[in-house]
């Protein structure tokens, strides 16, 4: 085990990143009055999407029982954290379910398969091709709502709540480690019939738009600076993240060509060095799950030049990294791309030093 994972030997293990406990157990075992397994994040909704025959099989797993209707019968996650609770695993009863920042923070993209990581790092029954609920709703199709997908690499995409089946892994406490983790920026709850609803304090069973966890978003992140040459010196200072963001090149190219010209062409940009393409969690960090426009967002802040298209990530695929790499769109979020055949925006990124 590495020393970032300290596990207590009760079922529960610390991640010293984030100072965040998560059961150990990745398999929702079962507990008394609520079964175990996969499990839809809400109850039954009113009708069934035009795809659920796709979502039978397309959900890494068969889905729970079904009515005639094609709503999921039984227990939903909230229900299975009141369990968790209600029995004090471990001595505690302040369980949750992750939002999706924290979920994220569990994935190591510098591996293939992160659940086989993290179970040689103490967790448990993470099955292969299983995704993992997060608290956090997509905020444009509040039926749906965002999970962590540990294998591959780590995808961060979303789901139908009540269509569709996944495990929970329960954490508590707050985010205390080195590593910071930023509010999503959801304010919202969602009732079963999907209606949004203000529900801070502990109304909302858990929902993220009701405990809104994590380093609050600055106002004052972003800041505009020119270095006297005009657009072609002007960058956004990232405060939050110690960088600076140069605008980006709608252009789109290979991820080689991409990775090999920004270094060179972006030398002495803004009168600073060490360019390169952005991380995943440091565009992923851009992304506000509370807004419905949040391309109207970035331009507000600074970022005028951005645009809903894909744009490369300094990552290569850890899965396929010879021939695939990952890519970022402010819409849809991560998604791995072929190196030679697909081509993406650029938008560099280089350190710039945080106010003491």
């Amino acid at each position: 085990m590495s020393r970032r994972f300290i596990d207590h030997g009760d079922g529960t293990i610390t991640d010293a990143k984030t100072g965040l406990m998560w059961r150990a157990d990745g398999g929702t075992p079962d507990l008394p009055g609520v079964p175990g397994g996969r499990k839809p994040w809400s109850g039954p909704l009113s009708a069934p999407p035009a795809d659920l025959p796709t979502l039978r099989t397309g959900c890494f797993g068969p889905l729970p029982d079904l009515d005639l209707s094609g709503r999921t019968v039984g227990y939903a996650v909230f229900d299975y954290i009141d369990a968790l609770n209600a029995a004090a695993f471990a001595g505690y009863t302040d369980w949750r379910l992750p939002n999706v920042n924290e979920l994220a923070s569990l994935v190591n993209e510098a591996v293939p398969h992160s659940h086989f990581w993290l179970m040689e790092n103490g967790f448990r029954n993470l099955e292969t091709h299983c995704n993992f609920w997060s608290s956090t709703t997509c905020h444009g199709h509040p039926e749906q709502a965002w999970h962590v997908h540990f294998t591959n690499s780590g995808n961060v995409h979303t789901s139908y709540k009540a269509w569709c089946a996944h495990h929970v892994l329960p954490v508590r406490g707050r985010n205390s480690g080195p590593r910071r983790l930023l509010q999503t920026g959801q304010t919202l709850c969602y009732s079963a019939d999907l209606v949004p609803q203000p529900l801070p304090g502990g109304s909302g069973r858990g929902q993220d738009g009701d405990l809104r966890l994590g380093a609050p978003r600055p106002a004052d992140r972003f800041e505009v600076r020119e270095d006297g040459c005009g657009a072609s010196g002007r960058v956004v200072v990232d405060r939050f993240l110690g960088l600076a963001w140069a605008s980006p090149l709608n252009l789109a190219m290979p991820w080689d060509a991409a990775a090999e010209m920004v270094p060179r062409c972006y030398a002495g940009y803004g009168g600073l060095d060490g360019w390169r393409l952005p991380e995943r969690e440091e565009l992923r960090s851009l992304t506000d799950y509370g807004c419905s426009n949040l391309l109207g967002l970035m331009h507000q802040v600074g970022f005028e030049d951005v645009r809903n298209v894909d744009y490369w990530v300094g990552t290569p695929y850890a899965n396929i990294p010879d021939s695939y790499a990952w890519s970022f769109g402010l819409a849809w979020g991560l998604y791995a791309r072929e190196r030679a055949g697909f081509r993406a925006g650029v938008w560099p990124v280089c350190p710039f030093p945080r106010p003491v």
